[in-house]
């Protein structure tokens, strides 16, 4: 019970605003990837190319210049979960 209630309310905590956009900008995979969603330039980077190949070309979304991936897991109902840069997800990890 308490995963689910982690998983459901840190998204929660997360704010949305100009500077993520700015992170993941900073963020060579995350540039790339969102790149390529709005003018198909090829990915060249590695984690880029792997994410793309592997798993996330038909679960990735852009709103708000913000990149978002929808996860689902076998018997789990999808989540939509914002991609991080490496410093936010330390971030979010330490709260």
């Amino acid at each position: 019970m308490a995963a689910d209630f982690l998983s459901r309310n840190v998204v929660e905590m997360i704010q949305v605003d100009d500077q993520l956009e700015k992170e993941q900008q900073n963020e060579e995979w995350i540039k790339q990837i969102k790149a390529w969603m709005l003018n198909g330039t090829e990915c060249t980077d590695s984690t880029a190319k792997f994410l793309m190949k592997h798993y996330w070309a038909n679960n990735i979304f852009i709103e708000d210049n913000v990149l978002w991936v929808r996860i689902k897991y076998r018997g789990e109902p999808s989540r939509v979960c914002l991609v991080l840069s490496e410093s936010r997800v330390i971030e979010v990890l330490k709260s």
